[in-house]
């Protein structure tokens, strides 16, 4: 790793611990602009957790889910709500499968996503996604 993405790596993770604390869309976007650079938060889990031991995957996925974005919502810097949200779902998606690999993504944990989606279009409260049923 060259010094410039280990460098990259710290920022998103300084980016990651407020969004566990304060749940803030302005927090969100702040994380949407290293993910477009190429780095992925599932990257900066561990050192952001050095730095707040209360963040993990599971923890961070369930504060995201909280998270509302209506479609009125104002957004910083020229990002649509609609762009926001889509972000939003797929990193607490990413996130709960980092939390919890070796569960499969059932049909009835996709229609429950796909039911957020709708809601969360309609800029009511997003629901997050349910935890992955246990296989078998």
């Amino acid at each position: 790793m060259s010094r410039l993405n280990g460098l990259q790596e710290e920022i998103l993770a300084n980016e990651l611990c407020p969004l566990l604390s304060r749940g803030e869309i302005r927090d969100l976007v702040d994380g949407l602009f290293p993910e477009r650079a190429g780095l992925r938060a599932e990257d900066a889990i561990g050192p952001a957790s050095t730095e707040d031991g209360g963040l993990t995957p599971a923890q961070l996925g369930w504060v995201l889910s909280q998270l509302t974005i209506g479609p009125d919502a104002r957004i910083p810097a020229g990002i649509t709500p609609h762009e926001l949200r889509a972000f939003l779902e797929d990193l607490v998606f990413r996130l709960t499968r980092l939390a919890w690999p070796a569960t499969p993504v059932s049909y009835r944990h996709a229609s429950r996503l796909r039911v957020s989606r709708e809601r969360a279009r309609g800029g009511t409260r997003v629901d997050g996604p349910a935890r992955p049923e246990a296989p078998g």
